[in-house]
C-alpha cells in the first residue's frame, strides 16, 4: 500500500507485504491493476533509456576532457570577419555600444568551435576509416552504441541512385545568370 509521498525526497512511502515500510521511487511502484509484464517492460525501458542518457553524458564529458591543444584556435581573420558582418548587418547607430555583446558572442562561438573540433578528433579516433565508405566503429570503445549514426549509409543495390528532378533547366539557369548585374 502507498501511505504517503515525501516531496522533498521524491519518494513514496509504501507498506510491503510483511508490514514494513519503505521509501521508493515512482518507477518501483506497481499498482494491483497493472499487468506485471507491462510493469517489467516499463521498468526495463526506463533503465535502458537512463543508461543511454548516462552514456551520452559520459561521451560529452570525454569530448570536453580532451586537451584544448589538439585544436588550433580560430584565426583572427575569422573573428574579425564575424565582427564586421555583425556590425554591417545589424544596422545599429552606435556600434561601439555593442562591443561587449559581440565579444561575448565571439567567445561563445570559439567555445562551440573548440568543442566541435574535439568531437571531430574523437570521432576520427573511434571510427576507423572515418569519412570513407569503409568506415567502421571500433568495437572496444565504450561509446560504440552512440557512433552508428555517424557511419556512411550503405550504397544502394547495384549502385543505382534515385535522382531528383531538377528545379530549373540549364537554359533557365543560364538565362537567370545572364540577367544578374555583374
Amino acid at each position: 500500500w502507498v501511505h504517503d509521498y515525501d516531496a522533498s525526497a521524491s519518494r513514496y512511502v509504501v507498506e510491503l507485504e510483511d508490514g514494513s515500510k519503505k521509501r521508493v521511487k515512482r518507477l518501483a511502484l506497481r499498482f494491483n491493476a497493472e499487468d506485471p509484464a507491462n510493469f517489467a517492460l516499463r521498468v526495463e525501458t526506463c533503465r535502458a533509456k537512463k543508461a543511454h542518457c548516462e552514456l551520452q553524458q559520459n561521451f560529452i564529458n570525454f569530448i570536453k576532457s580532451q586537451d584544448d591543444t589538439i585544436v588550433s584556435p580560430m584565426r583572427r581573420e575569422q573573428k574579425e570577419n564575424f565582427i564586421r558582418q555583425c556590425l554591417h548587418r545589424s544596422h545599429v547607430d552606435e556600434a561601439r555600444n555593442y562591443i561587449g555583446t559581440i565579444r561575448g558572442l565571439i567567445l561563445e562561438i570559439e567555445q562551440t568551435y573548440v568543442l566541435s573540433m574535439k568531437f571531430s578528433k574523437v570521432k576520427g579516433e573511434l571510427i576507423e576509416c572515418n569519412g570513407t565508405p569503409q568506415a567502421r566503429i571500433l568495437q572496444d570503445s565504450p561509446y560504440a552504441p552512440l557512433l552508428g549514426s555517424f557511419l556512411p549509409r550503405p550504397v544502394p543495390q547495384r549502385g543505382l541512385v534515385v535522382c531528383e528532378p531538377a528545379e530549373q533547366s540549364v537554359a533557365e539557369l543560364i538565362d537567370q545568370l545572364l540577367k544578374q548585374p555583374t
